[in-house]
Order: structure tokens, then C-alpha cells, then sequence
């Protein structure tokens, strides 16, 4: 929501470096979450973005399981959201301003029942969550901030886009338009 709205803001979205989607929790304790997610890859697109050049970054549909790419361009403020993102150090450290929002267990439900077709209740509990206390309870411990809430993600990203202005030189909509 933060990023559609500056023209300054890219979004990145660390579901678009899965390497499998269907990972049940042995495997992944296993194998750990390198085994679901190309942190290598999602690490060197970090970089070149910093180095100020373009990257062809990931595309994966969820619900169709499709994959492509597009070309992201470096801005001021890149927004990289992932419930397992600050778990792998080599990635973790390239952040300067690590955001952790903690929402509430029905918001998150709310928000991957959305996005992933076969996500049931059974699933979320079974898999999402799952693996979530398994590798990403303790992510919040790596935030240099962390902004904790009940609110709907449509609240909690208003008071995330507010927090943003605060810290950096962006300006909100209105500004960039006149």
C-alpha cells in the first residue's frame, strides 16, 4: 500500500523468491528456509539496487503458481516485506532501517487467505504458521523498530507510511503532485 503510493518507493516482496511453495515442516527444519527461499538471489537483487543499478526481479503468482519477472529500477526507499526476512543474516544486514510489524494471528490469516488459493485455516495453522514459530518468531529481536498492533494491515500501514515520513526526506502524495 506504502509503495503504490510514491512515486519514490519500490516495492519487493520476498514471496517472489520462493524456490517451492508446498514445503512441510520437517523438511524445512531439515533443510531450513534456504530450502524455500533463493536468499542468494534475493541478497545480490539488494545489493545491485544499492549500487544504483536495475534489476529483473522475480515475479510468483500464488494462486496460479505462475512465475516471470519484471525490471525494478532503484528509488530512494526500497519496502521489502516477507514474514521470513530477517531470518538469514547475509540479507538481514543490508537493511538500514529494519521495520518489524507484528500483527495480530486473524489479520495474517486474513491477508494470506487472500493471496494463496488453497490457504484453509488447517493450512495456515499446519504450514504458514507453523513454519512462522519455527523460524520467524523471533525476527522482531533483529528490528531496529517495531510497531506491534491489532489494527487491520490498512491501519497498521497508514501508521507505517507516517512512521516513514518521519524518518525520511519522502514526501506524501499530496506534496509529490503539486
Amino acid at each position: 500500500m506504502v509503495a503504490s503510493r510514491y512515486a519514490d518507493v519500490t516495492r519487493i516482496k520476498m514471496d517472489n523468491y520462493l524456490h517451492q511453495v508446498d514445503v512441510d515442516q520437517t523438511a524445512a527444519k531439515e533443510k531450513g528456509l534456504q530450502s524455500m527461499y533463493d536468499f542468494g538471489r534475493l541478497r545480490q537483487d539488494l545489493l545491485t539496487l544499492k549500487n544504483d543499478r536495475p534489476i529483473a526481479a522475480p515475479i510468483f503468482e500464488p494462486v496460479t503458481y505462475e512465475r516471470g519477472s519484471r525490471v525494478v529500477h532503484p528509488t530512494s526507499i526500497v519496502l521489502v516485506e516477507g514474514s521470513f526476512l530477517f531470518v538469514e543474516p547475509s540479507v538481514r544486514n543490508l537493511f538500514d532501517l529494519r521495520v518489524y510489524i507484528h500483527l495480530a494471528d486473524e489479520f495474517i490469516f486474513q491477508r494470506n487467505r487472500q493471496k494463496w488459493s488453497k490457504d484453509s485455516e488447517k493450512y495456515y495453522v499446519n504450514h504458514i504458521l507453523g513454519l512462522f514459530r519455527m523460524f520467524g518468531s523471533d525476527q522482531e529481536n533483529f528490528a531496529d523498530v517495531v510497531i506491534s498492533s491489532s489494527d487491520p494491515v490498512e491501519v497498521v500501514s497508514k501508521n507505517l507510511e507516517e512512521f516513514l515520513r518521519q524518518r525520511t526526506n519522502i514526501a506524501p502524495p499530496e506534496e509529490m503532485a503539486a
